[in-house]
């Protein structure tokens, strides 16, 4: 029985995985059957700049100009995996239905979700930045686009007319956004009697728009400011979408609660220890979330991917999160939102490169201590952007 569930897992595991993963379509994706953790895979690139166009004089020797050529490096340095038990008892239970169908699927949406995370964050590698100054200069202003069906167009042209100035190929465009971005390209299509919601969706892709293939990611890279220069008080509360710390005098058991101090500033470093749940004093200086059943809080919270740094001298955090897409902020705690943005893809496809490991087959190991398999699920990749892959994407950065 439990062949057979190694067979409908690695089946149902690997289809999945290859229809979620949005960087398969964006990135310069390649799968290695024999790929090791610690791997480098090296590029050439030639420099063409040293040659010059010259006037040729008959009679006279030409200059003969060098063409150099460097190598850059992508490091296989991710190791991603999932495990997990299944008892016997629980595939006797299961009778006629197929768990491995199910578990295969959802392990590698998870997997998946961790890999578009890390190709996404990338974007902050573009050599150009695009926003609300772009629409209607030729420079960034640094403020953060509130898309709308007024701005999509312009963001779409003038987004091409900024790549072609930097003397890039505009074949095999490709604009990545989340739901909410998406939502407003339908809106401004359907105005135009073009149905978007008609278009199949695989590995994200949703259908053309304005020269170029719309795809759908909700790992989007997130960053946001929030000022906070006044202390709370204590039962005030500060929400990152929809997990509350709540600010206390004495620390309790409660996962969310943060320790008050004398100064907001060591407070808030109080904050950001219990963001990264992994820093800080746990149960002293704040309460970690914890994995309980049916809300798993701790696991979800990780899977945000959320970094936090302080600024005692601006009374900021800045926070940026890896793949978490969109971050909501709430509670009744005295701070403001200086700054929440997302950063999109708008660019060429295969700028990005990314090496995964051939997804090996799914390994089962006895339980030392039960009647039951141990299920480990494991990725291997490395994701670079090389110095000629800058230029041919932009982060453009959307309001959230």
């Amino acid at each position: 029985m439990l062949v057979q569930f190694k067979e409908q897992f690695d089946n149902a595991y690997q289809a999945v995985f290859d229809k979620v993963l949005v960087a398969m379509e964006i990135a310069n994706t390649r799968l290695e059957k024999k790929l090791e953790y610690g791997a480098s895979v090296k590029r050439v690139k030639y420099s063409l700049a040293p040659i010059r166009v010259r006037n040729i004089t008959i009679g006279v020797n030409r200059t003969i100009d060098q063409l150099n050529d460097s190598g850059e490096t992508l490091l296989v340095n991710k190791n991603k995996g999932a495990d997990f038990r299944v008892s016997k008892k629980e595939m006797i239970q299961a009778g006629p239905l197929n768990p491995a169908e199910t578990i295969g699927a959802e392990v590698a949406k998870k997997l998946s979700r961790y890999i578009d995370a890390d190709v996404f964050a990338q974007v902050k590698n573009a050599l150009q930045t695009f926003d609300t100054g772009d629409l209607t200069t030729m420079s960034s202003n640094g403020t953060a686009i509130a898309l709308s069906t007024t701005n999509i167009p312009q963001l779409l042209a003038q987004g091409r007319a900024k790549l072609r100035k930097a003397n890039q190929d505009l074949t095999s465009l490709a604009l990545v956004l989340d739901s909410y971005g998406g939502s407003i390209i339908e809106q401004y299509v359907m105005s135009k009697n073009i149905d978007l919601a008609a278009a199949a969706f695989k590995n994200g892709y949703a259908g053309p728009v304005g020269g170029a293939e719309l795809y759908l990611s909700e790992n989007l890279l997130a960053e946001a400011v929030i000022t906070m220069s006044a202390n709370p008080t204590a039962g005030q509360t500060f929400s990152i979408n929809g997990f509350v710390y709540t600010f206390v005098a004495a620390i309790g058991s409660t996962p969310g609660n943060v320790l008050l101090e004398a100064g907001v500033d060591a407070t808030r470093d109080n904050l950001i220890d219990a963001i990264h749940q992994t820093t800080g004093t746990a149960g002293v200086k704040y309460v970690a979330w914890t994995d309980v059943d049916p809300g798993y809080d701790q696991s979800n919270w990780v899977d945000l991917q959320l970094a936090a740094v302080d600024n005692d001298g601006a009374d900021t955090i800045t926070i940026t999160g890896t793949g978490s897409g969109r971050l909501v902020f709430g509670g009744n705690a005295t701070y403001t939102v200086t700054k929440n943005l997302v950063h999109a893809y708008y660019g060429k496809k295969g700028a990005i490169d990314v090496v995964i490991q051939d997804l090996a087959e799914m390994e089962m190991v006895d339980d030392p201590y039960q009647r039951a398999k141990i299920i480990r699920a494991d990725a291997i990749y490395g994701i670079f952007t090389f110095a000629d892959g800058k230029p041919q994407f932009l982060d453009v950065l959307l309001q959230s």
